[in-house]
């Protein structure tokens, strides 16, 4: 069970030669026009897509200087850390020409990404964690996008209009109307002029409720303090 727990953390890590030469086929033998063959499919039939490029970053460039001093370890469970910590470690013994695939890897996932955006297939924000702290890995995953090359406009659709879409609950959710969900989160700045101003949030209504960034604070400073371990 352990080792299974251990391998969802960073598959990548657990890898061997035999697998990394079948990924690195797979670039070699990369189309670039049978991938956009592959997108009108994907469009044709109302295929959705969700890149989780934070979960493949932190996969294939688990070696990144960032990770050993993110901000969001302070809101990681020792424990879970500590089990990151050791899986990372494998990752960084493996061969050089083993990390050079990983980022080749992630260089396609941008690529990719770009690729279906361009081409009209219907997307959505996801993480799947992203090895990161809950509610932290989606703020990354903006960044990520943006680096793909989505405009902040797509990438805020993606976040909340989309999802609603998707859903069947554009009734409900996904834009902020008399009636709706009262789920809304305030910025200080346009989301649209750039994707670094969905980082910027003053306060959150949630079922009703505000929360000032006071508040935001507070409970942020509650979800670093030590949790004590369950009892037998």
């Amino acid at each position: 069970m352990k080792r299974l727990q251990n391998r969802l953390i960073n598959p990548a890590a657990f890898d061997n030669a035999t697998d990394i030469a079948r990924l690195q086929r797979a670039f070699d033998t990369y189309s670039e026009a049978q991938c956009r063959a592959l997108a009108k499919v994907f469009v044709a039939n109302h295929t959705w897509n969700v890149p989780t490029l934070v979960r493949l970053r932190t996969q294939e460039l688990a070696d990144s200087p960032e990770y050993l001093s993110h901000p969001a370890l302070p809101y990681i469970p020792a424990e879970s850390l500590q089990a990151w910590r050791q899986v990372t470690d494998k990752f960084h013994k493996l061969p050089p020409a083993m990390h050079a695939t990983y980022r080749e890897a992630y260089q396609h996932q941008l690529a990719l990404t770009k690729l279906f955006d361009d081409a009209g297939v219907r997307m959505m924000v996801g993480t799947d964690g992203g090895g990161q702290a809950p509610g932290q890995s989606i703020r990354q995953e903006f960044d990520e996008l943006a680096k793909a090359g989505l405009s902040p406009f797509k990438i805020l659709q993606m976040t909340t209009l989309n999802p609603a879409e998707f859903l069947a609950r554009t009734a409900t959710m996904g834009s902020i109307d008399v009636g709706k969900n009262a789920d809304i989160v305030l910025l200080d700045g346009n989301p649209v002029k750039s994707v670094q101003n969905l980082h910027k949030i003053s306060g959150v209504f949630r079922a009703g409720f505000y929360y000032s960034q006071a508040d935001l604070d507070a409970l942020r400073a509650r979800a670093k303090e030590p949790r004590a371990r369950p009892g037998p």
